[in-house]
């Protein structure tokens, strides 16, 4: 059961349990050079990112999507790990390999990867699009919330950025990473509205963020 073994542990990466998939890695190294290309990859992405190795893990996917292109697994890899390597044309290029249109379609897998890699690009009218398409489809979801928030913050949008993130607060329910608590919300808002030429805006989320904190106790 290499197979699961490999997926179990790319699936512990994006969960944050990389001591699930260095067990599973330990597991397997009697069989690694035995391996099929894509998990082999599967294991190389898992360890690299663990390591914050992002580069090597990208190479991994690299490799084994030119060797194994009609496997679907590593279109999801090569996305966000070109965007934590700083290559959004690379995600863009990706996520446009696999048939999706971040603008017609959705679900899409690929709208948060869509949306930062047009924050990175300077791209914010196409950031916030794709992010409220996504938003049209799944309200409740507070990781789409959070990156139409982001672009509005780059837009300096400031009217409708009060909307949001008082809809922010209304969810009073909890997701973990990438979904951010309220008042880390708030000062990203904060931080990209200073980066865009905003700062009494800014000052204001700044502060809304700590009068958020005082009434929200983080219990010892």
């Amino acid at each position: 059961y290499t197979a699961a073994w490999t997926a179990l542990a790319g699936m512990s990466v994006l969960m944050g349990q990389c001591d699930r998939a260095r067990e599973i890695a330990e597991r397997l190294h009697p069989l690694v050079d035995r391996l099929p290309v894509y998990e082999r990859a599967q294991l190389d992405i898992s360890m690299a990112a663990c390591q914050s190795d992002y580069g090597a893990a990208l190479e991994a996917a690299r490799r084994a999507a030119k060797a194994e292109p009609h496997r679907a697994g590593m279109t999801g890899w090569i996305p966000l790990l070109a965007l934590l390597e700083n290559r959004p044309h690379e995600a863009l290029d990706a996520i446009a390999a696999t048939g999706w249109d971040p603008f017609e379609e959705d679900p899409n897998p690929f709208g948060w990867e869509t949306a930062a890699a047009f924050h990175m690009l300077g791209e914010h009218g196409k950031e916030l699009k794709a992010a409220r398409l996504g938003r049209h489809f799944s309200r409740g979801d507070m990781q789409r919330l959070q990156t139409e928030v982001v672009a509005l913050a780059a837009l300096g949008r400031v009217d409708e950025l009060e909307m949001r993130i008082e809809e922010r607060l209304a969810q009073r329910s909890y997701q973990t990473y990438p979904v951010e608590p309220p008042d880390a919300l708030m000062v990203r808002v904060g931080l990209e509205l200073r980066a865009h030429g905003h700062p009494a805006e800014a000052q204001t989320f700044f502060a809304r963020a700590v009068e958020w904190e005082r009434g929200h106790p983080v219990e010892a």
